[in-house]
C-alpha cells in the first residue's frame, strides 16, 4: 500500500492560463484519479473548487465515482456560503476549516490543485 494522502482542490481549473483549458485539465486529472490504484483518502473542494460538487456540474458524476471507490469528498462550508451554493451540492459533504487543518496534518503529502 502506498502512502496516504489527500487531495486539495482550491478552483475549478488547474493553472491560470485559458479558463476552457483549465476547466478540461482538472476534469481530465480526476478522471484519471478515478481510474488509478493509489486513490487519495479524501478530497477537499475550496475556494470556487466547491463548484465541483454540485449538481449539473460535469465533474460532480466523477467525484461520485471516487466516493463510491472509497474517497471522502469534503466541501468548505464557508466557501459553499460564499458562493450561495450550500443546497446544490450533489456529492460530498460539507466540512471547515478545522478538519481541513487536521487532514493534512495526518496525510503523508497534500496534492494541491488549483
Amino acid at each position: 500500500m502506498g502512502k496516504q494522502y489527500m487531495v486539495l482542490i482550491t478552483s475549478t481549473s488547474i493553472g491560470d492560463g485559458a479558463a476552457e483549458l483549465g476547466e478540461k485539465l482538472m476534469s481530465n486529472y480526476l478522471i484519471a484519479l478515478s481510474e488509478g490504484d493509489n486513490l487519495p483518502t479524501h478530497v477537499f473542494l475550496m475556494n470556487s473548487g466547491v463548484q465541483l460538487a454540485t449538481a449539473g456540474n460535469k465533474v460532480a458524476d466523477v467525484l461520485q465515482a471516487l466516493a463510491d471507490k472509497g474517497v471522502v469528498i469534503l466541501a468548505c462550508g464557508t466557501c459553499l456560503d460564499y458562493y450561495q451554493i450550500k443546497d446544490q451540492v450533489a456529492v460530498g459533504q460539507v466540512s471547515n476549516i478545522y478538519t481541513m487543518r487536521d487532514l493534512m496534518a495526518e496525510s503523508d503529502n497534500v496534492v494541491t490543485l488549483g
